[in-house]
C-alpha cells in the first residue's frame, strides 16, 4: 500500500473540468463547432470529468479499495484480499492533505483501520486496533495486556492443544475462498477446531503446553486443526483435501503430546473411524459371549426337552 492514487485522480478530474468549464462558459468549441468537431482536449474534457468526479467523490469520502499486502492480519484478513474500507465513520477529510474537514466519530476498540505511518507517510497500513487514547499496552512475550488486564490468546491456543488428541499444522497458502470454505465445512460436520494462528502466538502456547519440536515447522502462513475426541478423523479429512488440493500442504502432527511427521499423518489417516474401531472391538468382545449364550440356551432347552419328556410318560402311564 505505498501508492497513492489520488496523486494522479485528483489532478486529473481538476484538469478536465476545468478544461470543461472553459469551453462552456468561454471558448464554446462544442456548442459552436458541434460535437465531436472541437479540439480532442475539449472531447476528452466532455466524456471523463462526470466519470473521474464520481470515482473521485466515491474514493474520497465514502469508500476506497485497498489490497492486503501481508499476512499481519490473518486470520480476519488473508494476504491478497481487496477490502473497501468505509471513509466517512472518522471524519470527512480533503483528499491528498488528510486534512479532516467534518467530524463524524471516532475510532473503537476492535477496529480494523487504514491509516498512515507518520514517519512513512506515503504508506497506508491496516491494522487492528487494541488501544484508545489513555489506554496502557503492554506486549510480553505474546501476551496482550490492556490496562492490566490480559487479553486471552495465547491461554486458549493453549488449552486447545492441552486438550487435543490430535493436533494437524498445514500451510494453507494458495487455497481458494471456496476450497477453504469446503475445508473448513468438513473440519466443522466432523467437530474438529480449525482455525488460523500467528506463528509467534502458537509457539508460545506450544511451549506452555509442554509440546516440543514444533519450531521448525512455524514459517509462512498456519493453520491448526484439533481433534478432542477422534485423531483418526482430522488426519484423514486433510489427507484426503490435499489429494484433491495440491495447494495445502501438511506440516507436522501433535499426537498425545508428541510431535509426528506427514508420513505418521499418513498412516493415522489410513486407520479405521473410531466408530469402526469401537464396532470391531464389541464384535471381537461379543464373539466369546454370543457362544456362551449359545451353549447355556441349549443346556437350557435340552432341559425343557427332558422334562417335556418325563411329564409325557407319566400321562401315558
Amino acid at each position: 500500500m505505498d501508492f497513492d492514487f489520488n496523486l494522479i485522480l485528483v489532478p486529473a478530474t481538476l484538469f478536465f473540468v476545468a478544461v470543461w468549464l472553459l469551453d462552456k462558459f468561454v471558448l464554446k468549441q462544442r456548442q459552436t463547432r458541434g460535437k465531436g468537431h472541437e479540439n480532442f482536449i475539449i472531447t476528452w474534457a466532455y466524456d471523463f470529468w462526470p466519470v473521474l468526479t464520481i470515482v473521485l467523490v466515491l474514493r474520497s469520502f465514502l469508500y476506497e479499495p485497498f489490497n492486503i499486502p501481508s499476512d499481519s492480519m490473518v486470520p480476519t484478513l488473508e494476504t491478497g484480499d481487496f477490502i473497501l474500507v468505509n471513509k466517512f465513520d472518522y471524519g470527512i477529510k480533503l483528499p491528498m492533505v488528510n486534512t479532516k474537514i467534518i467530524d463524524t466519530g471516532s475510532p473503537e476498540r476492535g477496529d480494523v483501520a487504514v491509516f498512515r505511518y507518520p514517519p512513512q507517510p506515503t504508506i497506508s497500513y491496516i491494522k487492528r486496533i487494541v488501544g484508545l487514547p489513555g489506554d496502557h499496552i503492554v506486549y510480553d512475550h505474546g501476551q496482550l495486556s490492556i490496562n492490566g488486564e490480559k487479553v486471552a490468546k495465547v491461554a486458549e491456543i493453549q488449552e486447545l492443544l492441552s486438550n487435543s488428541k490430535c493436533t494437524i499444522l498445514v500451510d494453507f497458502c494458495g487455497l481458494t475462498v471456496a476450497q477453504d470454505t469446503e475445508l473448513r465445512r468438513k473440519m466443522r460436520e466432523a467437530g474438529v477446531h480449525y482455525n488460523v494462528v500467528k506463528n509467534t502466538l502458537l509457539r508460545i502456547a506450544a511451549e506452555q503446553a509442554g509440546i516440543e519440536g514444533l519450531e521448525p515447522s512455524l514459517e509462512k502462513n498456519t493453520a491448526i486443526a484439533v481433534s478432542p475426541e477422534d485423531p483418526v478423523a482430522v488426519a484423514k479429512i486433510f489427507c484426503e483435501f490435499a489429494k484433491e488440493n495440491k495447494e495445502l500442504k501438511v506440516k507436522v502432527g501433535v499426537l498425545d503430546g508428541k510431535v509426528i511427521g506427514a508420513d505418521e499423518i499418513k498412516a493415522l489417516a489410513s486407520l479405521p473411524p473410531k466408530e469402526v474401531l469401537i464396532a470391531k472391538m464389541l464384535g471381537s468382545m461379543n464373539a466369546p459371549i454370543s457362544g456362551f449364550v449359545n451353549v447355556l440356551q441349549g443346556t437350557i432347552r435340552n432341559v425343557v426337552y427332558a422334562l417335556e419328556a418325563v411329564r409325557k410318560q407319566k400321562e401315558s402311564a
